[in-house]
């Protein structure tokens, strides 16, 4: 599939009918390091995709013997056929021999050019917007805080905790200003030997940090199914955008105790309210497609 982004043509491959992964460079090959892949996707409306995204692409089309950064903060490339020096077999292939690559960006394409990570990794949604509704902390001070909450956050202690596991807890990030908020990516940790991390969850959300609404589809509170192990990346995308300042992650079971890292995905309003009207004008010029005939006389 073709789809066409702020002037750049890029061949892409369908994830599911909505969702597509496509494969983008730097100034010649091989070089971005991992931070300037995920600027490169975030600049197109996009973000780094992921092994499980970038397999699914694969299955639909995508094969391409070139490495490129993944979510996961790893590298690969996805073949479709048996060919010297490019795997030597079908499926998706992990690179590490150098740490500039390629990249492969994903995109939810029911709302194109919205699907940009929010700032939670990288810090531009900063400590002070981060709370939770309470936190772990030893007798020797070991305090899991909410800001610790980022993706792919590394240390000991590199993740929000709180201080009771049940349904009442929750981790609130306030962006600034409202967003178009498409997708959330969820991580666990490891605390000494054990692996913790959120299994399922709710997302609630807030323009004005009082009112709040649990996201619902087809009139249902959504449940989504969260991490596996206490590494690996998962992102979950939302049906229906959430159109809010603020966002909670209401953990629903867990394994060991509730432990979370995570990223948000979306756009400004502004880039929303455009991507809607495009999507209003297409459909308009295709109606008018199908006007009355004048009948021949």
């Amino acid at each position: 599939m073709k789809i066409f982004l702020f002037g750049i043509l890029l061949i892409s491959y369908a994830v599911s009918s909505l969702q597509e992964v496509f494969p983008v460079g730097g100034r010649g090959q091989y070089a971005l390091n991992y931070w300037q892949a995920r600027a490169k996707c975030a600049s197109l409306g996009a973000s780094l995709a992921s092994i499980q995204e970038l397999d699914q692409a694969r299955l639909n089309g995508l094969s391409h013997c070139s490495c490129g950064w993944l979510l996961e903060k790893k590298a690969g490339y996805p073949m479709n056929e048996t060919k010297a020096g490019c795997g030597n077999r079908p499926g998706v292939h992990l690179c590490n021999w150098r740490e500039t690559w390629d990249a492969f960006c994903y995109m939810d394409t029911a709302i194109a050019n919205c699907s940009s990570p929010l700032g939670v990794e990288t810090g531009e949604i900063t400590d002070g917007q981060m709370t939770a509704s309470s936190v772990y902390h030893s007798f020797w001070n070991e305090r899991w805080n909410p800001h610790l909450a980022r993706l792919h956050k590394e240390g000991v202690i590199n993740a929000w905790m709180p201080h009771h596991d049940g349904r009442n807890q929750y981790l609130e990030i306030d962006m600034g200003s409202a967003m178009a908020v498409t997708g959330i990516v969820t991580q666990g940790a490891r605390r000494y030997l054990a692996n913790q991390f959120v299994t399922s969850f709710k997302v609630a959300h807030s323009k004005d940090g009082e009112f709040w609404r649990t996201y619902t589809e087809d009139n249902v509170e959504k449940i989504f199914a969260g991490n596996f192990d206490n590494d690996t990346p998962v992102r979950n995308s939302f049906k229906n955008p959430i159109l809010a300042r603020y966002i909670k992650f209401k953990p629903m079971t867990y394994q060991k105790h509730i432990t979370l890292r995570m990223e948000l995905y979306g756009c400004d309003i502004e880039d929303y309210n455009m991507e809607l009207e495009r999507k209003r004008a297409v459909r308009v010029t295709a109606m008018n497609g199908f006007g009355e005939r004048i009948p021949r006389q």
